[in-house]
This record gives C-alpha cells, structure tokens and sequence, in this order.
C-alpha cells in the first residue's frame, strides 16, 4: 500500500536550516506554544511548515 508523506527537505540547502542535517541539531527542534523551535531561536509556524511541504509518495 502506498502513503502520502510531505517533506520540507528542499528548505535545508537554505540558512540557517542547513544546521538541520546535523542529526545533533535536528535533535533540538522542539515544539514551543505554537510554533516549531530550532537553534538559533528560529520560529516555524505549523501552517507554513504544512503548506510549503512537498508531498512524496512512499
């Protein structure tokens, strides 16, 4: 059976979420009240993340 998965994987060639590659730094992301945290204090908004995903089949 085939699934539907999305990935942000293009955005980590950019910034500063090319740290995010790094198992270590990956690690550290963590959800905080409404947004998703990563080093150095970047704020990711869950909409965004979800809608600028790209969806892949597995």
């Amino acid at each position: 059976m085939l699934g539907h998965k999305k990935t942000m994987e293009s955005y980590l060639d950019f910034g500063v979420f090319q740290r995010l590659k790094e198992r270590e730094e990956f690690n550290q992301v963590r959800v905080s009240f409404n947004t998703i945290e990563c080093e150095p204090g970047v704020d990711l908004d869950p909409e965004f993340v979800y809608n600028k995903s790209q969806r892949f089949v597995t």
